[in-house]
């Protein structure tokens, strides 16, 4: 998907040096709704857990996060927000190089 189509947003919501919290927006930047995203990101943190998002996984510094059953879809010129949790804190770099796509489940 073109990165103009859609954007992310990464907060830090806690950290307290040991670990951290945060959540990612996703907006649909576009006309129509996308269904059944997945997202892929760079992060140098440990990323231990998610809510609001379905299966995720890693390969190195590689994550991929895919919707849950009842985010699946994100409606024309709107947004959804999952979380995570990992480790350590004192976060650095955030999350980077966002890529979107839509699977055909």
């Amino acid at each position: 998907m073109p990165s103009a189509d859609f954007s992310v947003i990464f907060t830090l919501t806690g950290d307290w040096g040991q670990g951290f919290s945060g959540q990612f927006e996703v907006f649909n930047n576009t006309n129509t709704v996308i269904e059944n995203w997945n997202l892929e990101f760079d992060f140098s943190g440990n990323i231990s857990s998610f809510w609001n998002a379905g299966v995720w996984e890693r390969d190195g510094n590689h994550y991929f996060v895919k919707n849950a059953v009842y985010n699946a879809n994100i409606a024309a010129k709107s947004s959804i927000i999952f979380g995570c949790s990992g480790s350590p804190g004192n976060i650095a770099v955030n999350p980077n190089n966002f890529m979107l796509s839509c699977s055909e489940e």
